[in-house]
């Protein structure tokens, strides 16, 4: 298993309230963990909420997410990432399970999170390829949206709000500019750490038909290989029931924080050049003066 130990901190009570190793064996040093639990919390203070980031302390790795009011970690092996959606999970569900308790305990009831331990294993069993190997390209490495259903032939009105659906789902979780002014070309932001950001180009204005994405060429040259063999979901696109444009950004996010902790990826990004693409036929143009999202 990739995963080594599971940790919650409270970050109102800058206290650590849940840990559960699982790996056999793990040994874990109360001081050292101390100090990287410390360090984590700091860091987070500078990330914005629902945002994820990773460190590496004494050649321990570990992968953490910012929640409103915890900070949810994964320890993990130095082979790949955990997905952002597996830290998501782990924080849900630690929310709804303890709910009744959450806004009111003492140091004493920590105790009860210790019933968290088997929501944790079968969270962590929606996750075989995480359990096992990452196989970028074979497998799915986030958990698909709900799709629709689309025919062969879209009318104009059914595309506009189409695209304006896609580009709403985008914006809600990734900074985004528009390009050229229109909503279905975006400059969509991924970030995977402090110094870590890079910036994407997406034209879907054919959805649901295959998107175009464009990579700025320092990415293109550290991820070795096109697109259509890291993303499965993009090499695997079916356009009468396609992805949602946001889960293939997430995937590409995944496989940045995957490249990352391999060292695959610098910390330097540059703005991409984006070529002139002419509109397609028989779409309406959007403009950003006639609504916004």
């Amino acid at each position: 298993m990739s995963a080594q130990a599971v940790f919650i901190v409270d970050k109102a009570k800058n206290m650590l309230i849940f840990i559960e190793p699982l790996e056999k064996n793990l040994e874990i040093n109360q001081n050292e963990l101390s100090s990287i639990l410390g360090k984590i919390v700091s860091d987070g203070r500078n990330l914005k909420l629902n945002s994820f980031s990773h460190i590496e302390i004494n050649k321990k790795f570990y992968f953490y997410g910012i929640f409103e009011k915890f900070i949810v970690i994964i320890q993990h092996t130095k082979d790949h990432l955990p997905p952002a959606d597996l830290l998501i999970d782990l924080h849900t569900n630690f929310i709804k399970f303890f709910a009744n308790i959450l806004e009111n305990y003492s140091n004493y009831d920590i105790t009860k999170f210790r019933s968290f331990v088997r929501i944790v294993q079968e969270i962590f069993s929606k996750y075989p390829f995480y359990n096992n190997e990452i196989r970028i390209g074979k497998d799915p490495i986030i958990n698909p949206i709900e799709r629709n259903f689309y025919p062969e032939r879209v009318s104009v009105y059914k595309r506009d709000e189409v695209l304006w659906t896609e580009a709403k789902l985008i914006k809600k979780e990734y900074a985004t500019d528009y390009a050229d002014g229109l909503i279905f070309r975006l400059h969509t932001y991924i970030k995977i750490s402090s110094t870590q950001w890079y910036r994407i180009y997406i034209d879907f204005s054919d959805y649901p038909s295959k998107p175009v994405i464009i990579l700025d060429d320092t990415l293109k040259r550290e991820l070795e290989k096109p697109l259509d063999e890291l993303l499965y979901f993009y090499k695997n696109w079916d356009k009468t029931r396609p992805p949602h444009i946001i889960e293939i950004i997430k995937e590409l996010e995944q496989i940045l924080l995957y490249y990352n902790s391999e060292g695959k990826l610098s910390t330097i990004t540059e703005f991409l050049k984006v070529p002139e693409i002419k509109p397609l036929p028989n779409i309406e143009l959007f403009d950003l003066e006639r609504e916004k999202i």
